[in-house]
């Protein structure tokens, strides 16, 4: 009997494809899922505002105010609330009756002495520069160089930075709005700069 001639749709040995015509296979659809959700938690993560103690603050919007304090009176800038009793460490300002005129100062940390960072803008000569509104009150956050601080017989136009006793990693730029020499009021518009978040 003759013999069957192979099948000419017979399939030929297999070759391996080299070089760029060589296909990657697809990358699954749930690596790049995991990716993106990787990606979008860094950035959230990285928003967010640290305090001191490592914990997590809320970003927010600046607080501005305009309060008037008597003598003896505590002032909370982010709330603008204002206590009859100066208590230097419930308060981020607080007025003190100094003389004929009265004193502005910071608030005190629970267990310390020194008085927070607050900076008086003035002359060389040390006389207190004169500002025309809030505006033009420097963005300049008080150092450490500034502990115990005050602003000794407050004038209108004068311009001071003081760091938050109550909001941590926040200052706030003062402007003497009006000062009443018989009673010791004094009016202040104010601007506090909240924890940055870069």
């Amino acid at each position: 009997m003759p013999k069957r001639s192979k099948s000419r749709f017979m399939k030929s040995p297999s070759t391996k494809l080299q070089g760029p015509a060589r296909r990657q296979a697809p990358r699954p659809r749930h690596v790049s899922l995991w990716t993106t959700v990787l990606a979008a938690a860094l950035v959230t993560l990285s928003a967010a505002c640290d305090t001191e103690a490592g914990a997590q603050a809320t970003c927010r919007e600046p607080v501005t105010g305009l309060v008037t304090l008597s003598v003896t009176d505590g002032l909370v800038f982010d709330t603008g609330a204002v206590t009859n009793e100066a208590e230097a460490m419930t308060s981020d300002l607080v007025s003190y009756k100094s003389g004929s005129t009265v004193d502005l100062k910071s608030g005190i940390e629970v267990g310390t002495t020194d008085r927070l960072p607050l900076h008086w803008f003035r002359s060389p000569g040390g006389v207190g520069i004169r500002y025309e509104s809030i505006a033009e009150v420097p963005w300049e956050a008080p150092t450490t160089e500034n502990l115990n601080e005050f602003l000794h017989g407050p004038e209108p136009g004068y311009g001071f930075v003081v760091a938050n006793l109550l909001s941590r990693g926040a200052y706030t730029r003062v402007f003497v709005d009006d000062y009443n020499d018989a009673t010791g009021a004094v009016s202040l518009r104010y601007e506090t700069v909240p924890p940055a978040c870069d």
